[in-house]
């Protein structure tokens, strides 16, 4: 599972889980081949993320996603009183979220002396 941002899907990614609207409508299905067109769809409705699927040679990037995946659920306390279910409430915890996984993965590099 990887989730990611709508800005960063490319076409040919696959999806793990559905992406639906806020009505709950199912706008593309599991296993869905994204297409460009699609991408820019999701753009449009304000879908901010989607599930899809990774291949397994990208071991780092999997393990990125599951760091903001946890840094995520680290800070969903701090929106208890959002609706958590907002595209900018979402897109605003992913931010956040990916911020402190990259500052953590530069503080390790620095450590380990590759700036």
């Amino acid at each position: 599972m990887a989730i990611k941002s709508t800005d960063t899907l490319k076409e040919g990614m696959v999806l793990e889980s559905p992406i639906k609207n806020e009505q709950g409508q199912v706008l593309f299905g599991v296993n869905h081949v994204l297409k460009e067109k699609h991408i820019d769809m999701l753009m449009a409705w304000g879908i901010p993320e989607a599930d899809v699927i990774v291949e397994g040679d990208d071991e780092e990037e999997q393990r990125i996603e599951k760091m903001i995946t946890i840094e995520i659920e680290k800070i969903r306390p701090r929106f208890v009183r959002c609706d958590l279910e907002h595209p900018v409430v979402q897109e605003t915890m992913r931010c956040v979220s990916e911020l402190t996984v990259h500052e953590k993965l530069r503080k390790e590099r620095e450590m380990e002396g590759n700036p």
